[in-house]
């Protein structure tokens, strides 16, 4: 009897975990002609204010490319609204690189697409140049160093 009920008891067996929402997602994308470039790439930063620690972690559930600009992208249920989703995944596109959000929200099956447009002072343009420059006349320097030492 003891045996039958050892052989009785429920066997946890190992479970897929479901991935329609992101297949759904894979499928909307690959339609819309979006390659699909990594997925689940993790983003954060530490902050540190006086004794205090602020940390950030969020993950885009893809990064797609179309027409040259690349987009995470992130699939969900929850109704975000447009500044809830600006102020939660802005770093999310600082830290990435990318040139704007994709949220599909796919209990409503909306897609909002967000870019961020960054505004820099004049100053950084100035350094970008600078230092441009300066890359460029190194790398004149070494071709005629190169050239003229025989």
């Amino acid at each position: 009897m003891t045996k039958s009920l050892v052989l009785a008891r429920p066997s946890k067996q190992k479970e897929s975990p479901p991935d329609g929402l992101l297949q759904s997602a894979l499928r909307w994308l690959s339609d819309n002609d979006y390659d699909v470039l990594n997925a689940q790439k993790t983003a954060g930063y530490t902050a540190y204010i006086g004794d205090s620690l602020v940390g950030y972690k969020e993950e885009a559930d893809f990064i797609a490319r179309k027409n040259g600009h690349e987009y995470a992208v992130i699939v969900g249920l929850e109704d975000l609204s447009q500044e809830e989703i600006c102020q939660r995944y802005f770093p999310l596109f600082a830290i990435l690189d990318v040139q704007g959000i994709i949220f599909l929200n796919m209990r409503d099956e909306t897609v909002r697409h967000v870019e961020f447009v960054l505004h820099r002072p004049r100053r950084h343009h100035f350094r970008h140049l600078v230092y441009r420059s300066l890359w460029f006349s190194g790398g004149i320097l070494f071709a005629f160093a190169l050239l003229h030492r025989a």
